[in-house]
Parts: structure tokens; sequence; C-alpha cells
């Protein structure tokens, strides 16, 4: 007993003759004074010699940088209450598993549910890479370069691209809210992808397509290639957005795997119908138009409504003792079956909508009324993925041209003199 109070009694002295280090509890702390105000700050350690050893050269560490004017508060205590009376931004600690559930939780807000879920799996495999208790300030650049470096070796350069994102999701909140001191964001390039050209179907490919198709099918794929409509967009179709009167559609929803949503505009357009689409129309109405409402959630942003809707392509038509709109994983599946039968190289279904623009553009269309139809924002997308399929020089448009332009202005005398100018 004699002995163990010796030994506390000469640490008791050794801390006495420290100044500028006391005992707090079971830990010591620093005393020294920054910008003439005095402060305190605990080093979670407990008392013992090497430690004292350790607090004495930390202090006078300290003294130093603030006599050179280098001292950084923040790095040196990132969790001091004092930051806030010296008007200093915190860098706090953070894990990886924090950031990321920051991140989920703010994206969601601005996203829809299968986006969210879609991304949950790149966030958690992230996690998996760096620690879920890993503090982000102890991640340096080089660590994203070579996780980004691994992730080329192994997957595709969408697939990469899309983990690049997760991560500038996560580095942004961790640098806007001084987690780190790293510029993190920096590191996640992006790899440059080419994109997929359109592969549209021939008039005759179309056509077999259509002969091994069952009659329900038949009318759904001749609505698909005609309006250029996404399949959840079909889907998801009900008679109370058809206006046979104006031979038009509203597109106001999208069915998911998760449920319905917007259309991935974001919002609702009314698209013009060509007659073959028309005709599917009112085949499709003597047999499902009758059909009872059903009530639905669609999510709208950041809210969900309930609408009560009749589907034009129900699902009691196609699988009997079914009901509700048509599910795309099955009408995948059913294309798939379809190609196969009519002998016609494969193709995804998607490429529905690549035809509907190409046939249209091949056609001298105009650009502005098909990027409508399409969802698109404006026709500069339409330029970058259909460009071959737009006549830049054409006889036939600029005689088109010519006659609107007589007609419009009343220049019959000169409808037929375009001979002339062309």
């Amino acid at each position: 007993m004699g002995r163990g109070k010796s030994a506390i009694k000469s640490l008791e002295e050794l801390l006495s003759e420290s100044p500028g280090i006391e005992l707090h509890g079971k830990n010591l702390r620093l005393c020294f004074r920054y910008r003439r105000i005095l402060c305190r700050e605990t080093l979670g350690i407990p008392l013992t010699r090497e430690n004292l050893q350790y607090a004495k050269r930390r202090r006078e560490a300290i003294l130093y940088e603030i006599q050179r004017n280098t001292f950084d508060y923040a790095k040196e205590f990132p969790d001091s209450v004092k930051l806030r009376q010296f008007g200093i931004a915190s860098r706090r600690k953070a894990t990886m598993a924090e950031l990321v559930a920051k991140a989920k939780k703010f994206k969601a807000a601005e996203i829809a549910a299968t986006t969210a879920r879609n991304q949950a799996y790149s966030f958690n495999r992230i996690i998996d890479y760096f620690g879920s208790d890993t503090d982000v300030r102890s991640i340096m650049p080089e660590d994203v370069e070579f996780y980004r470096a691994t992730l080329i070796e192994n997957y595709a350069a969408n697939t990469v691209n899309n983990y690049m994102s997760r991560l500038r999701d996560i580095f942004s909140i961790a640098q806007r809210n001084h987690y780190t001191d790293h510029d993190l964001v920096s590191c996640c390039c992006m790899f440059s992808v080419d994109r997929e050209d359109p592969d549209p179907l021939s008039k005759e490919e179309y056509q077999r397509i259509l002969s091994v198709a069952p009659l329900l099918f038949r009318h759904l794929i001749t609505f698909a290639v005609y309006t250029g409509m996404r399949i959840g967009e079909i889907c998801a179709l009900a008679w109370e957005d058809v206006d046979f009167i104006s031979g038009t559609v509203t597109v106001q929803r999208n069915k998911t795997a998760l449920g319905y949503k917007l259309p991935k505009s974001g919002k609702s357009r009314q698209i013009q119908l060509f007659p073959p689409a028309l005709e599917s129309l009112r085949a499709m109405k003597q047999m499902t138009f009758m059909y009872p409402e059903e009530k639905i959630s669609v999510s709208l942003k950041q809210k969900k409504v309930i609408q009560r809707v009749r589907f034009v392509f129900n699902k009691n038509c196609y699988y009997k003792h079914e009901t509700g709109s048509l599910s795309p994983h099955k009408v995948l599946a059913r294309w798939r079956t379809l190609l196969k039968r009519a002998g016609v190289r494969y193709r995804r279904l998607h490429q529905t909508r690549h035809t509907f623009a190409c046939w249209t553009l091949t056609a001298t269309g105009n650009i502005s009324f098909i990027a409508d139809q399409l969802g698109h924002v404006d026709f500069t997308m339409l330029q970058k993925v259909y460009g071959k399929w737009i006549p830049s020089q054409s006889r036939n448009e600029s005689s088109r041209v010519w006659g609107e332009m007589c007609r419009i202005f009343g220049d019959e005398n000169n409808r037929d003199s375009n001979e002339g100018c062309l």
C-alpha cells in the first residue's frame, strides 16, 4: 500500500511541476492562451509518466505555433466548444456510415423511390470498401483514386461512374461541413462512355413481329412503335388520359418496380397520335374501357397522390384472373419470346422508342415536334442521339419548305418555281 501511495504522490509532484497541464477528472488537460483567451482542452488520456511527457510536448508545440501564428485550432481540437467562440468552422468527426446515411436522406428528397433503392446498393458497397467506422478525415485523395482504378478493372465505365457519383455525394457533404480537410470530390472523376447507337426496327422486321404476336400484344407493340412512349408509360396509361376527339393522350405517370411515379422528365406531356396508334386504342377500347376503376398511389416528387383510373392495357386481358396495369417486366419477357419466334435479331424493348424517332426523322419530321412527343426538354438530345437519321440536305425537304412558304405568304405564282432555286 505504501509503495502505491508513493507512486501516486510522485506523479502528483511531477504534475505540479508541469505548468499548463492539469488533471480534469481522471484525464490530463492542457491550458494555454489563444487570442488572449484562456483555453482548456482535455486530452482524454489518464495521468501516467508517459502521458505527462506527451502532454508537455504537445503543449510546447501548440505554444510554438501560436507564437508563429500558424496554429490551427480546428485541426488540433476538432470537437472543441471553443471553436464557435473564435468563429472557426468545426472539423467534426464523421464516419463513412454516418455520411452515407446523410447522403441517402438528402437524395431521397429529390429523387424517386426506385432511384433511391438503386442508389442504396451503391452506397452500401462503398461502405463495404472504406469501412463503416472509418473517419472521413483519414481518407486521402490517393485512396479514392485507387478505389476508382480498382473498380474499372472489374466493372463497365457506366457502373464505375455510378459509384463515383455516389462518392461525390458523400464527400460533398464532408467538405461543405468541414468533416475533412482534403479535396476528395475532385478525385471522383468520371470515365467517358460511348453512347449506344439507336438500333431501330426495319419496317419488315416490325411486320414480322406483329405477324407472330397475339392480338393484344400486337396492339401494344403497334402503340409503342407509333408513339415512342416508354414501356412503363404505356403500362401506366389510363383511359382518363385518352382524348379520342383531339387524337391525343396525356402521359402523366410511369410504372416502375416500386409503383407509379411521374414520367422520366418529371412532368406530364401531351402527344399527338398517328393513325396506327389511334386504331390500336380503338381496338383496346372494346376490351378494357368498361373495366372498373382502380385506386393507385402515384409519387409526385415529394408527395404521393391517390388516383382512380382504368388502365388501357389491363393485365386481365393478357393474364386471366389478374387485374391492374401490365408489368413492364412481363412485357419484356414476352418481347424476347416474340423476337425469337419471328426470327428477328434481339433488341431491347426500348428500341421501339428509337424506332419511332428514327422513322419520323427519316420522313423529315419536325424535330421540335418529335422531341415533344418523346418528352425531351429540347431537340438537342435528338440531334446528339439520332443525328444520322436527320437529313441535312434534302431536295424533298427544300421543296416542302418552299411549298409551305408559298402557302403561308400567298405566293401562288411562284409555287412551282422552286426548280430554279434548287
